[in-house]
């Protein structure tokens, strides 16, 4: 297992599948920034590990391109696999880029979009597996009885891909509904634009022990981002029993439905959010307590499809 970033999602997702499945895994970090180079134990790792033997699953495709760029890995693509997230801006173009991933033994992709963008530039559809995230149940499960306190969740870094001033915009003409933003930097945008102080919106830098609970007690999950592989916050807003409101992205057209969430076109304007929100908050009151994905998307699941 190669891995680029420590403490990312996807480093939780090869570790909680494998243990899952029980598939034994040597996972190894490849130093990308300064603060790699003084984890001493996994920089000794990965120099030990620069000719690795037997297959390698590349947990993203930006680090499996690094490594072809700079040759800072001696092994056959033959042996690679990659999990694709999503598409890369890098110094490879899209075609490049396909047949760079054309060498690999197997690529896993997180929806079918990917999939088909990926063999529509000339990526063999024999090499493509779609695999979604996982969730751990003891985490994310409903709650039964009402909270005290109604609000729309939502989560993630604060960047340009998750429309932070559509955001602050729904936020402000909903005044009579409550929001928490739970992610890091939204506090940053929040002073850089001088947004009018709102007396409905609480910001909570990211704290992933108290994510689980902020997930069962929402009245509404909300996602307005242009670009994901998943995310994996709609399936654990969902295993939650919260109904989301997400964009058309990634795997949320796959798995959103009438019965747990709306989906939402990416050009969605004020008015459609809106609108859903209020639709998905009148939901919570007859879904809470029902896992709205009917324990799909386990980690055992993901593990079976990626190890063996």
């Amino acid at each position: 297992m190669l891995s680029e970033y420590k403490g990312w999602i996807l480093e939780a997702t090869v570790k909680e599948s494998a243990l899952a499945c029980s598939a034994p895994i040597n996972l190894v970090f490849i130093p990308n920034r300064k603060q790699s180079y003084l984890r001493i134990k996994d920089l000794i790792k990965f120099f030990q590990n620069q000719k690795p033997y037997g297959n390698c699953l590349f947990v993203n495709q930006s680090t499996y391109f690094k490594v072809v760029k700079d040759s800072i890995i001696d092994i056959d693509p033959g042996r690679v696999n990659v999990f694709y997230t999503h598409y890369s801006e890098s110094e490879f173009t899209k075609l490049e880029q396909s047949r760079i991933l054309s060498k690999c033994n197997k690529i896993f992709t997180m929806n079918y979009f990917d999939k088909t963008q990926l063999i529509e530039l000339g990526v063999s559809e024999k090499k493509i597996d779609v695999v979604y995230g996982g969730i751990n149940r003891e985490v994310y499960f409903p709650q039964i009885t009402k909270t005290t306190e109604n609000y729309v969740l939502i989560t993630g870094d604060c960047k340009e891909r998750k429309c932070p001033s559509l955001v602050f915009e729904i936020i402000s003409k909903m005044q009579n509904v409550n929001f928490i933003i739970h992610g890091r930097g939204w506090h940053e945008y929040y002073r850089r634009f001088n947004i009018s102080k709102f007396t409905n919106l609480r910001i909570i830098d990211f704290n992933l022990e108290i994510n689980p609970e902020l997930m069962r007690n929402a009245s509404v999950y909300l996602s307005l981002s242009k670009l994901e592989g998943g995310p994996y916050t709609t399936v654990e807003a969902m295993a939650s029993g919260t109904p989301v409101v997400v964009t058309s992205t990634g795997w949320n057209p796959e798995i959103v439905n009438d019965s747990n969430g709306i989906l939402l076109p990416l050009e969605a304007n004020t008015n459609q959010v809106i609108a859903a929100v209020e639709a998905m908050m009148r939901l919570k009151e007859k879904v809470r307590g029902f896992d709205l994905i009917e324990g799909k998307f386990s980690w055992e699941q993901l593990g079976r499809s990626i190890y063996f």
